[in-house]
């Protein structure tokens, strides 16, 4: 007797009723809002990705060339470089600073002097020095620049000597690869870390070329 009043009780829910007898109306709005939850977690874990861990970014110039082409596509890092210091040799991204462009917009550079160096150019070549090599040491390239590349302060220019400035903490001094052709820190001076907006961790574009960034190894210590 008990039991059977404990079913009709339980029957008699308007819950219970309404999951065996489904509406399809109210199945509809169900599924809509659910969907609605998944797209706005979802397009939230991406604009958090995109604006701070990762972000594709396109190329467009030469001043990388022939490491980098116009229309080629990097990932960045945005996140680990925060809590560690950038490399010699990252390729990374930068906001152009107001000198060095008529608008806002973003260069791709390779990172030759780190803090506590000082770059100096020579007859064509790269010298670093800093307390470790207090004699300075020439700056082995080969990795990504021809054995002829020249590189001189004002871009194309004499065996004139240029000895930059003390890099400070947190100060970096960057060039294109494409030495002749690139507006980099010979021109608008050191960058700070604040204005680098991340390293690439992976090539996107060309497909021939898609893969994860290897550092170049120097014959100095990073």
């Amino acid at each position: 007797m008990s039991t059977n009043l404990k079913f009709e009780r339980i029957a008699d829910n308007k819950e219970v009723q309404r999951r065996m007898n489904p509406n399809l109306r109210q199945e509809l709005k169900d599924y809509f809002f659910y969907f609605l939850k998944v797209f706005v977690t979802v397009t939230i874990v991406y604009l958090v990705v995109r604006t701070s861990i990762f972000d594709v970014i396109g190329i467009s110039g030469k001043s990388m060339y022939p490491n980098y082409d116009d229309r080629d596509a990097v990932y960045i890092d945005q996140i680990t470089p925060k809590f560690g210091d950038y490399r010699r040799g990252d390729v990374v991204v930068l906001v152009a600073p107001e000198d060095a462009a008529q608008e806002r917009t973003l260069f791709i550079k390779r990172i030759v002097g780190l803090p506590g160096e000082r770059v100096v150019m020579e007859d064509g070549d790269v010298f670093i020095y800093s307390d470790k090599y207090p004699d300075g040491v020439l700056l082995d390239e080969i990795m990504y620049l021809s054995a002829d590349t020249n590189t001189y302060k004002k871009v194309i220019s004499g065996g004139e000597r240029f000895e930059e400035k003390l890099l400070k903490q947190n100060e970096y001094y960057v060039m294109g690869d494409n030495r002749t052709g690139s507006t980099d820190s010979r021109f608008f001076g050191v960058v700070e870390k604040s204005e680098i907006l991340g390293r690439e961790f992976y090539r996107v574009l060309p497909p021939e070329k898609a893969g994860f960034f290897e550092l170049p190894s120097y014959n100095i210590e990073n």
